[in-house]
């Protein structure tokens, strides 16, 4: 009986003694070690998608598996054959699963290509090829390289045609280039993608990348303070060609002018936009002295490309900026006096040599300093050799970070004849060549224009004509064209640093696959770039594997062969360091404190009940 009577007391103050460590949740120091964690990430999920399924099923049994870049990791697995492009985010120490290397194989060393192109030009895509795995290196093998143009349907990359084959023999000692050709017929991202094949081989390496293909044309502005003869019909001949946006004005009269387009009212507010690519300005002598003032600042400031046509020696506020001295006309009365003028410079071949005829020219009194001769009058073999010397009659002349083209064919106009000159042809390669020189007031090129969703971007903004700052950020809109009409989908401020007369910086894609549109805004000027995002990127250029052994060496890593992927959580446990960590552990915050608290109340209530005290 007492000794019923002892244990229920006891086991009473077990459950009270509970009850009290449960209000005052004790805590006590304890030594742990958690489960590693460990990043895997793959260079090409679709074509490596078996070995990357075999990783993650070895890796679970030891660690904790994250498919993606993390930093904070215990370390990284990298299935694939080169460096991944998040390098800089991958923790360290790095192990790497590559391809079987037993058989011969093609790597694509590298592949060149312009970021940008005209519409319909013949673009170049060099590919450099070499063989791995080759038993004698001085044997040769064929190899089959293509370059097809991809469509991005359904949000996935899909061969729409081949536009270039090269079957070329490739030795296991030797880099190959090979040049691929192929002409853009639309202005878009044009999507193109690079394989090689081993004769007889079903193995396929791949790349994928994206043109930015931008029809030539050229914006230009015609003003002109009184009506002009000459400056009209140069205008004429430019609005012929597709390739030149026109736009002009025309004052015929004290505040009455005919314009086409959204033209300027005056040249001194020109300056504060750069929509023109060049200005080409009739009859100079009625310029204003503010009109000479928004010249000057086009040149200097905006880096635009200006042609003056005069079409009379009459001097007005325009030479003071010329610096010529005035011009020395000479009037031809005689019909047969008429002066051919030749464009400096080496025609094309099998081409004619562009001229102009007239019998009223004007040739300066002296050539500024550092003028480039255009076009000069014709030598005359049977004259005196003092008077045989060329005369220059249009020049171009830099002034400050843009180029201004002076003209004394004063009236060239009268003799368009096609049979007599190249009226036409010559004023347009003269614009086209003073539009095409101009630098860009702002550009903007993306590191990679095919991408992956939320792959890092880098963006590098070249402003030479507007004043930069290191510390400054521009916008970023990613806009979808749809239906011909953009929609601005995300915008994203990204933080710049100065870099070689540039500004650098970063993005991530959108999520969305998509064809894109980055537009930088800063100030009143912007660019535009477009931007592919995709799903099934192929990146297998720039498979180096002695970059990769580097590049894990430098990560305190090991590079193990596919056939080994079982090995894994040994050779990362082997790595990576998992210390004890220090934690503080509450055990009455566990919800398992009320099982033995019940379970003493229980025994309690049971001897109670026996003894029938219940």
């Amino acid at each position: 009986m007492v000794s019923d009577r002892w244990l229920r007391v006891a086991l009473r103050s077990c459950a009270v003694l509970i009850a009290m460590m449960a209000v005052i949740d004790p805590s006590t120091i304890t030594s742990r070690r958690s489960q590693p964690l460990v990043s895997l990430v793959a260079t090409d999920p679709l074509r490596d998608s078996v070995v990357l399924r075999q990783a993650r099923e070895a890796l679970r049994e030891r660690f904790t598996v994250i498919d993606a870049p993390l930093s904070s990791a215990s370390g990284t697995v990298v299935v694939g054959a080169r460096v991944p492009e998040d390098a800089q985010a991958l923790a360290s120490p790095v192990v790497v699963v590559t391809p079987t290397s037993a058989a011969t194989q093609v790597v694509m060393q590298r592949i060149e290509a312009p970021s940008r192109a005209l519409l319909q030009s013949r673009v170049t895509v060099q590919v450099s090829l070499s063989l791995s795995g080759v038993a004698q290196p001085a044997a040769a093998r064929d190899v089959i390289v293509e370059l097809a143009q991809l469509s991005s349907s359904s949000d996935a990359l899909a061969e729409a045609l081949v536009v270039s084959r090269e079957r070329v023999a490739l030795r296991g000692d030797a880099v190959l280039r090979v040049p691929l050709t192929f002409v853009p017929s639309r202005a878009q991202a044009t999507l193109l993608r690079v394989r090689a094949t081993i004769d007889g081989s079903a193995d396929t390496v791949r790349s994928d990348l994206a043109v930015d293909v931008r029809a030539a044309q050229w914006s230009v502005l015609f003003f002109d303070r009184r009506p002009s003869w000459m400056s009209t019909f140069v205008r004429r001949a430019i609005e012929r060609d597709p390739r030149f946006l026109v736009t002009s004005r025309v004052v015929t009269s004290p505040n009455i002018s005919r314009e086409t387009g959204r033209a300027p009212e005056s040249l001194d507010a020109l300056a504060a936009s750069s929509r023109f690519d060049a200005v080409v300005i009739g009859a100079p002598d009625a310029l204003t002295t503010r009109d000479v003032g928004g010249i000057d600042l086009l040149l200097r400031s905006r880096g635009a490309s200006v042609l003056l046509l005069a079409d009379n020696p009459n001097a007005g506020p325009a030479d003071r900026l010329l610096d010529f001295g005035g011009w020395r006309s000479a009037q031809r009365s005689v019909s047969s006096a008429l002066v051919p003028l030749t464009i400096v410079g080496t025609p094309t071949a099998g081409s004619e040599p562009l001229r102009l005829l007239g019998r009223s020219v004007g040739v300066p009194t002296r050539l500024p300093l550092n003028a480039e001769p255009l076009a000069a009058l014709a030598r005359d073999t049977s004259a005196p050799a003092h008077r045989r010397a060329a005369e220059t009659v249009i020049w171009r002349v830099p002034m400050g970070v843009g180029s201004l083209v002076v003209s004394g064919a004063f009236d060239a106009w009268r003799y368009r004849d096609s049979a007599q000159s190249t009226f036409d042809a010559t004023w347009r390669d003269l614009i086209e060549r003073a539009a095409s020189v101009r630098p860009a007031v702002i550009d903007v090129q993306l590191s990679r224009t095919l991408i992956g969703p939320r792959e890092q971007v880098s963006v590098t903004i070249g402003a030479p004509l507007v004043p930069t700052d290191a510390s400054g950020q521009v916008s970023l809109y990613a806009v979808a064209r749809g239906g011909g009409v953009e929609q601005k989908v995300q915008e994203v401020a990204v933080a710049l640093s100065g870099m070689d007369g540039a500004l650098v910086g970063g993005f991530r894609a959108p999520r969305t696959p998509g064809t894109y549109v980055v537009r930088v805004v800063r100030g009143g000027d912007s660019a535009t770039a477009p931007l592919v995002v995709a799903n099934g990127v192929a990146r297998d250029a720039g498979a180096n594997r002695d970059v990769l052994d580097a590049w894990v060496q430098s990560r305190q890593g090991r590079r193990v062969d596919r056939t080994a992927v079982g090995t894994l959580p040994t050779v990362v446990s082997a790595l990576i360091t998992n210390p004890a960590r220090l934690t503080t552990w509450r055990p009455m915050r566990s919800a398992w404190w009320i099982v033995p608290f019940a379970l003493v109340l229980g025994a309690e209530w049971w001897l109670r009940r026996r003894r029938g005290d219940a």
